[in-house]
């Protein structure tokens, strides 16, 4: 009985132990993958896109003001903030298989793809948004 109890203690020892190593193996699987898709690149894209927005809004702000904040404009960050989230989601056997994908040559060409698809729909979501927010405007004069 003692010996029982005592291989049930080292078992539950053992898996604790081997836990967080398991968790720290998917983790660092996340971070592959979103390198991989080059998902932190593509935030900092936007990122700087949104910037240069704000830049052209506000004319009066100087030049030095925007080129300290691109500075802190970082891939990595944003890639650090993502994993828990991938982690919450997706399990390490999806993580391997999505990897698996991108490391294929299409996923790789979708990959080369995905900042000018970002860029061009960033801008076909604008052009949609503009249309939507003129159709609203449009119903409330007719409304009045």
């Amino acid at each position: 009985m003692t010996r029982t109890i005592a291989r049930i203690a080292l078992s539950l020892a053992l898996l604790c132990a081997f836990a967080p190593a398991a968790h720290a193996d998917k983790k660092d699987d996340i971070r592959r993958l979103l390198r991989l898709t080059g998902s932190g690149d593509l935030g900092k894209q936007v990122a700087t896109q949104l910037l240069g927005t704000f830049k052209s809004q506000n004319p009066k702000v100087p030049q030095k003001f925007w080129d300290d904040f691109a500075k802190e404009i970082k891939a990595e960050d944003l890639i650090e903030m993502v994993v828990p989230i991938y982690d919450k989601h997706l399990s390490q056997e999806d993580i391997k298989a999505v990897i698996a994908f991108y490391e294929t040559p299409t996923g790789k060409r979708f990959v080369k793809a995905l900042p000018q698809l970002t860029q061009e729909s960033m801008a076909a979501g604008q052009k949609w948004g503009m249309a939507l927010a003129q159709k609203v405007v449009d119903r409330l004069q007719k409304q009045q």
